[in-house]
C-alpha cells in the first residue's frame, strides 16, 4: 500500500526514527553514583585472589582436563605483576602490555591486558552505591578457543607469558603453564550458520534470540539489571542489547578522553552484567557508540562531547570523527580496552559499532564505510574469539520507503550492508502516529530487503512509538503492537524476535515478560541452522472471519502462526474462532505431531497427531482469539 508522505512528516520522522537516546527520568544516572577515593582502599574481598599469577592450583589436572567434542573452555584470568605508575596507563604509547597464549598444538593467540579496579555495590534508598574495594592492577582475560578437530585425548595444558613495553622498558615474563578447564554448561561463541539467515554456537548448539533492548539502568544501577535479566531469563529469554553511553556504562566522556581511570566503576558494573548473563545463559549485544555525542540531528550531546574542539578535543565538527586521525586512534584505544576486558566472554553476541549511525552521517559515504571497515578489522586483531561485528541504522530511509512504497529500491541504495566486515544486518523501525502499520505483514516486507545481502538479519529495535514509553502505552495500551512485532521477527526469517525498546517504562512495569515464554517454547531445540526453513503462507479458513497464516517449513519441523488480521494495535478485535482449519502443503508423506501453543500463555497446549495426504496436512484449529502458534514435528 502506498502512503503519501506529507512534507511535515519528514522532520518528524527524522526526530522519531529511534528510541530516546537519553533517559527520560534519570539525568546521568550513573554519574550520580557514590565512588570513593581509590588511593587508600584496601578491601578486596569481592575480587578473586589472584595475587600469585603463577598459582595454577585451582585449574583442572592435565590428566582429567579432556576436551569432549566441541566443548568450550572456561575463561582464564590472572593478575599481571607490573607497575601501574604511568600517567595514562590506557595509552599504549605509554605502556603496552600484551599476553601471548600458546595452545597444545603450538598455535598462539595474543590479547591485550587491561587496568582493573575492584568495587563493591549496595542499594541505598533505591540507588546503587558503588565503592572502590581495592588498588588498581593489570589483568588479562582469555578463553582458549575451541580446536577445529577436537580429540577425546586432546591435551589441555597451555602456556602463557606477557610482555610490557614502555618508552624506557621492555619486559617479558617467563612462560607459565596452566590447564584449560572445560566449561560444562557453555556453548562457546556464536557464529554465522551455514544457513545464511541464522546463528549457531561454536559447539553447534542452536540459538534463537528472544529478548529486548536493555540499554541502561535506572537509579538502581546494576541491581536494576539483576531484576530485569532475572525476569527475562525466567520467561525463556536469551538476548539483551546493552549500550555504553555517557550516562551508563561508557568508559569515555568529559574529562576521560583516552584515559578511562575516572570511569573504572562503570567498567566494573558492566562486568556484573556480563557475569549475570553468564549465570542466566543470556547473550548480550554490546553497543559501543550511541549516536547522540556526534549527532546534530537527534538527542545531540555534541556541546558536551570531549572530542569537540570547544572542549579541548580534536574535532571541529561531529562528522570529522570518521576521518580525523587523532579521533580514529582514540577510538582504537577504546576498542583495545573494551576487547581486553570483555572479549573473552562467550555471552557476548556481537560488538555493535554504532547505534543508528545514520543520525550522525550518511552511511553510504565512503568515509563512513571506511571507518566501519577499519574499526571492525581492529577488533579482529584484538579479539581472538572473533565475535560477530555489526552496526545499526535509525530507519529514516526505511520508514520513508514504507510510506512511499519504494522498499524495492533499498538494496541498491544500501550496499553499505554488503561490507564483509559486518557480519549481520539490522533494521530499526517504529510506527508513527496513527499510521496503520501492520507489524505482521509490513515488517516482513521491510526485513525482506536485508535478506538480499545474504547475511543474518535482526529487527534490533521496533515499536509503535519512538517518542516515549508513556506514548507507546497511549497508542497501544494492551501491547498488541509489541506482541505482533515480537512474533513477526521469527516469521520474517530473522535470527530473533522483534526487539522492543521500552524495557524500563513498558516491558517491566506492564509485566510483558509473559509474551516471551510461548515463543521460547515454540522454538526450543529447533535447529535453525539445519532445517533449511522455507517461508510459506498456509491456508487458514473460518466462517467467522478472515484469518491469515504464516509458516516456516523445515526438513523435520514446521513452525506456524495464525492471527486475526483485524486485531491491530490501532484497533483491537477479540473475536473468538472455534471453527477454523489450517492446511499446509508440500510436507511430504508421513505422520506429524502438531502442538498448538497459546502466544498469550493463558490456554494449555493442545497436541494432535495427523498424517499427510499427497503431501497435504489439514488440521482442526483449537478455539482461540487474537492468535495461535503451532509446532509440527515429523514422527
Amino acid at each position: 500500500m502506498r502512503h503519501a508522505l506529507p512534507s511535515f512528516l519528514v522532520p518528524l520522522a527524522l526526530l522519531c526514527a529511534c528510541g530516546t537516546d537519553t533517559p527520560a527520568d534519570v539525568s546521568d544516572t550513573l554519574d550520580t553514583l557514590d565512588t570513593s577515593d581509590t588511593s587508600d582502599a584496601s578491601d578486596t574481598s569481592d575480587t578473586p585472589d589472584t595475587s600469585d599469577a603463577s598459582d595454577t592450583s585451582d585449574t583442572t589436572d592435565t590428566d582429567t582436563a579432556v576436551l569432549p567434542p566441541r566443548q568450550p573452555w572456561k575463561t582464564f584470568e590472572r593478575v599481571i605483576d607490573y607497575p601501574l605508575t604511568q600517567a595514562n596507563p590506557f595509552d599504549p604509547a605509554e605502556v603496552r602490555i600484551d599476553a601471548t597464549f600458546e595452545a597444545p598444538d603450538g598455535s598462539t593467540y595474543t590479547v591485550p591486558a587491561f587496568v582493573y579496579e575492584g568495587f563493591t555495590r549496595a542499594l541505598v534508598d533505591g540507588r546503587e552505591k558503588v565503592t572502590s574495594a581495592g588498588t588498581r592492577e593489570w589483568r588479562v582475560r582469555f578463553r582458549p578457543p575451541l580446536p577445529e578437530r577436537p580429540r577425546a585425548d586432546a591435551p589441555a595444558t597451555w602456556r602463557w607469558r606477557w610482555r610490557a613495553v614502555t618508552p624506557t622498558d621492555d619486559t617479558t615474563s617467563p612462560w607459565e603453564t596452566f590447564d584449560a578447564e572445560p566449561d560444562p554448561v557453555g556453548h562457546g561463541v556464536l557464529r554465522r550458520a551455514s544457513d545464511a539467515r541464522y546463528l549457531v554456537f561454536e559447539d553447534e548448539s542452536p540459538f534463537f534470540a528472544i529478548g529486548e533492548n536493555m540499554g541502561w539502568a535506572d537509579a538502581r544501577g546494576t541491581f536494576a539489571f539483576d531484576a530485569w535479566m532475572d525476569k527475562l531469563a525466567a520467561a525463556g529469554g536469551t538476548y539483551l542489547r546493552v549500550w555504553m553511553p555517557s550516562w551508563g556504562f561508557g568508559i569515555e566522556w568529559t574529562g576521560s578522553l583516552g584515559n578511562y581511570g575516572s570511569r573504572l566503576d562503570r567498567a566494573w558494573q558492566l562486568d556484573q552484567v556480563f557475569d549475570k548473563a553468564q549465570v542466566l545463559g543470556l547473550q548480550v549485544m554490546l553497543t559501543l557508540q550511541n549516536h547522540g555525542p556526534f549527532s546534530d540531528l537527534h538527542a545531540s550531546q555534541w556541546e558536551d562531547n570531549p572530542y569537540n574542539a570547544k572542549n579541548g578535543g580534536p574535532l571541529a565538527t561531529p562528522t570529522a570523527f570518521f576521518t580525523d586521525p587523532t579521533a580514529r586512534e582514540l577510538m582504537k584505544r577504546r576498542l583495545r580496552y573494551i576487547a581486553a576486558r570483555w572479549g573473552h566472554s562467550t555471552n557476548l553476541l556481537a560488538w555493535e559499532l554504532w547505534n543508528e549511525v545514520d543520525l550522525v552521517a550518511d552511511p553510504r559515504l565512503p568515509e563512513v564505510k571506511a571507518w566501519h571497515a577499519e574499526m571492525a578489522r581492529e577488533l579482529a586483531t584484538l579479539d581472538p574469539q572473533d565475535h560477530l561485528v555489526t552496526t545499526s541504522l535509525g530507519g529514516v530511509d526505511v520508514f520513508t520507503a514504507y510510506l512511499t512504497d519504494t522498499i524495492d529500491t533499498l538494496p541498491a541504495r544500501y550496499d553499505f550492508w554488503s561490507m564483509p566486515e559486518l557480519d549481520f544486518t539490522q533494521i530499526h523501525f517504529y510506527a508513527f502516529g496513527t499510521l496503520p502499520f501492520d507489524f505482521v505483514s509490513d515488517l516482513g516486507a521491510l526485513v525482506g530487503y536485508l535478506h538480499t545481502f545474504d547475511k543474518p538479519a535482526l529487527v534490533g529495535e521496533v515499536g509503535v512509538s519512538a517518542v516515549s514509553g508513556p506514548d507507546t502505552l497511549d497508542n497501544d495500551p494492551h501491547g498488541v503492537g509489541f506482541h505482533a512485532a515480537l512474533w513477526s521477527g521469527l516469521f520474517a526469517e530473522t535470527f530473533g524476535t522483534g526487539m522492543t525498546w521500552w524495557w524500563d517504562s513498558v516491558i517491566d512495569p506492564q509485566s510483558y515478560y509473559l509474551h516471551f515464554r510461548p515463543i521460547a517454547d515454540l522454538v526450543a531445540g529447533v535447529r535453525f541452522d539445519r532445517e533449511a526453513f522455507v517461508r510459506t503462507s498456509p491456508t487458514a479458513t473460518s466462517a467467522t472471519a478472515p484469518l491469515r497464516a504464516h509458516a516456516l517449513v523445515g526438513k523435520t519441523t514446521v513452525l506456524g502462526w495464525i492471527d486475526n488480521p483485524s486485531h491491530q494495535w490501532t484497533g483491537e478485535d477479540l473475536t473468538e474462532f472455534s471453527d477454523a482449519s489450517l492446511t499446509l502443503t508440500d510436507l511430504g508423506p508421513g505422520t506429524w505431531r502438531a502442538t498448538w501453543i497459546d502466544p498469550y500463555a493463558t490456554l494449555p497446549d493442545v497436541v494432535a497427531t495427523s498424517a499427510t495426504v499427497d503431501g497435504t496436512l489439514t488440521l482442526a484449529v483449537p478455539p482461540f482469539a487474537r492468535d495461535l502458534a503451532l509446532r509440527i514435528e515429523r514422527l
